[in-house]
């Protein structure tokens, strides 16, 4: 029984209608929290450079400036989680520059200071080369190597999360 089931359950018992009980249930999100562990099997890092797949440009926002890379999540380390649709392998890269989308308005605006690149399991790949336009003084955002920080699979939960009312 996963967790969707069980609210249902625990909804119906506590006497909630159960059409209210199946409107509600399709609200929930299914996540994956994940900590910092050393031990454990690892489920991606945090910190400095990606593994581009050959060829492919640093991500960028639309005036050029490259997106920070913050995570590598490895899939087939992660656990498995209903309703939430992972690639079963390869890797996951998340860039974002959080400052320039909290200064956006709107969720359009935000995705272009956001990526995520699916690296499927067996592509080539090089260390990412992080290039700042010329005519700037932007310096560049990595985290160095000493902060890249393991993310370990016995550390991750699992859990959901529902639109709060009002």
């Amino acid at each position: 029984m996963d967790e969707r089931d069980q609210f249902r359950r625990a909804a119906i018992e506590q006497g909630v209608p159960e059409d209210e009980v199946a409107r509600f249930a399709e609200l929930i999100r299914f996540r994956i929290h994940a900590c910092r562990r050393e031990e454990g099997v690892h489920v991606g890092r945090r910190g400095g450079r990606p593994r581009l797949p050959v060829g492919m440009p640093w991500p960028t926002c639309s005036q050029g400036f490259p997106l920070p890379f913050l995570l590598r999540l490895d899939c087939a380390a992660l656990p498995r989680v209903p309703d939430l649709a992972l690639p079963a392998d390869g890797t996951l890269l998340f860039f974002l520059d959080q400052e320039s989308a909290l200064d956006a308005c709107g969720i359009e605006p935000e995705q272009e200071f956001a990526r995520v690149v699916y690296v499927p399991a067996g592509t080539e790949t090089v260390e990412g080369e992080y290039v700042v336009p010329a005519d700037t003084d932007l310096e560049p955002f990595l985290a160095p190597s000493t902060r890249c920080t393991p993310v370990s699979r016995r550390n991750c939960r699992t859990g959901s999360t529902a639109p709060r009312p009002g």
